[in-house]
């Protein structure tokens, strides 16, 4: 089996996305997942690029390696969330630097780059002084 990791750039794409994942209570790479199954299960490649070709769609689409290894600090920071009980986690990364035994910066980077990388969605942004952050573990979607 292969592995396709894809980053939307277009901020158009994006909000449609997200407004997709909004609609069906889930993530926009679920959205992403689900629309390509029903695509290629119902032959409609044709009907959609609609006489184009992909890449007059996305003539700056380009090929870069997403597929790299997790660090040791993303491996350590993912297996702490997935180790939490419940659907979602609610943290700061100060909080987690803490128990994790690295530092607030560290743990901040760590987390973002969980996130580009789709393996953690941010469910609900955190505020100076309120709750912290909620985040969901992604745990495989798989299409």
């Amino acid at each position: 089996m292969k592995n396709l990791v894809v980053s939307f750039q277009d901020r158009k794409v994006m909000t449609f996305l997200d407004a997709q994942a909004a609609r069906f209570n889930c993530s926009p790479r679920h959205v992403v997942l689900a629309l390509t199954k029903a695509i290629a299960k119902s032959d409609l490649v044709d009907a959609v690029l609609d006489g184009e070709t992909p890449q007059e769609l996305c003539p700056n689409a380009r090929l870069s390696r997403h597929n790299q290894p997790l660090g040791s600090r993303q491996k350590k920071v993912l297996d702490w969330f997935r180790a939490q009980p419940g659907p979602d986690v609610r943290i700061g990364a100060k909080r987690l630097a803490r128990q994790l035994g690295i530092g607030p910066d560290v743990a901040a980077q760590v987390i973002i780059s969980l996130r580009k990388a789709g393996y953690i969605t941010v469910i609900e942004k955190g505020k100076p002084g309120g709750p912290a952050t909620a985040y969901k573990v992604n745990r495989g979607d798989v299409a």
